[in-house]
């Protein structure tokens, strides 16, 4: 019988031995699982963290800001959990370079609005110059539209419309007959206020003179012609006043 109880008794231990082995990897992966369950809840807590201060900030408190001022921060507040090194504004995350030249960008606008408060301008005031005094208009001869006879008298479809104009700013019209690039010379020299001849939108001399909207259609073998004529370069409240007189024309486009 001794042998046999000590056969038993081994038996006994094995088994005690391999159970303790299977109870400590239990253990062990019971622990494993556990931290991963508490890095989760961790993660999850920090989501719930964060959205429950975005939910604070939405809400402004009594009688400060609006819902959408609180929406706004609340964004912000955002932006600054996840960007620490990013300032706020508008909402959005602006780093500092970008901050700069938002800032520069604003300054250059304000001081372009400042200066635009009398938008159209005539930086040489033609067209209080020539209101109630004298006209200069550089002429070139071309067919129907503008003719000068022998004895310096004008005619023509634009020069009726001259006149009008000038008549319609209570100014005399002086008349100077030439060939377009000395017209066009004189124009960008400043020593004319105008310039016509049968101009159409496509005339090369768009570097010395500021051209009109087309005033007349006219269909040719070529092709449709818009006609225009020509002002000194930078008189806009001049070409404005004119282009309105053309524009109210019957026939025109």
């Amino acid at each position: 019988m001794l042998p046999v109880a000590r056969v038993l008794r081994a038996h006994a231990g094995a088994r005690t031995r391999a159970w303790n082995r299977i109870t400590r990897a239990s253990s062990d992966n019971m622990r494993v699982e556990k931290n991963r369950r508490c890095k989760r809840h961790t993660d999850a807590g920090r989501v719930a963290r964060v959205d429950l201060r975005l939910a604070r900030a939405t809400v402004p408190a009594r009688g400060k800001g609006t819902r959408a001022s609180g929406i706004q921060s609340g964004v912000a507040a955002a932006c600054k959990l996840r960007c620490p090194g990013a300032v706020r504004g508008y909402g959005l995350a602006m780093h500092r370079p970008t901050r700069l030249r938002f800032a520069a960008a604003v300054l250059l606008l304000a001081a372009g609005l400042s200066g635009c408060s009398s938008i159209p301008a005539d930086p040489e005031g033609t067209l209080d110059r020539v209101s109630g005094g004298t006209l200069r208009v550089g002429i070139s001869p071309n067919g129907d539209w503008t003719d000068m006879s022998d004895g310096g008298e004008a005619s023509g479809i634009e020069v009726t419309l001259v006149e009008g104009f000038a008549e319609s700013i209570d100014a005399d019209v002086a008349w100077v007959e030439g060939g377009e690039e000395q017209l066009f010379t004189r124009l960008h020299e400043g020593s004319l206020d105008m310039v016509v001849g049968g101009l159409t939108d496509k005339t090369p001399w768009v570097n010395k003179g500021a051209i009109t909207k087309p005033f007349s259609e006219v269909t040719t073998s070529k092709g449709i012609e818009k006609h225009v004529m020509a002002t000194a370069m930078g008189e806009n409240a001049f070409l404005l006043e004119l282009e309105r007189f053309l524009l109210n024309q019957e026939g025109a486009p």
